[in-house]
């Protein structure tokens, strides 16, 4: 997941009540911080790293990576993520 807006925070939550991995890139230091301020987005990050969701605050997407269909993301620190799906929602 590449955002944390009301789309990313939502999709995030119903793919892990699916059963399925999810890691949310994030720009700012939690979700939804721009629309709703730090303190509900400090609360919506704890709510879903409890809910076994990987967010990664202050993270800019260098690549997705994958020649015929996405199989990761790069980010600008180096680090890699596998992906078998990427949603971008900023």
């Amino acid at each position: 997941m590449i955002g944390g807006g009301f789309v990313g925070t939502e999709v995030a939550a119903t793919a892990r009540t699916l059963g399925i991995s999810v890691t949310m890139v994030l720009r700012e230091a939690h979700p939804l911080t721009t629309v709703l301020g730090s303190d509900v987005g400090a609360a919506v990050a704890a709510l879903h790293e409890g809910h076994g969701v990987d967010v990664r605050p202050f993270s800019d997407v260098e690549a997705l990576l994958g020649e015929h269909s996405v199989a990761g993301v790069r980010l600008a620190d180096g680090a890699t993520i596998a992906a078998d799906a990427v949603l971008v929602a900023v």
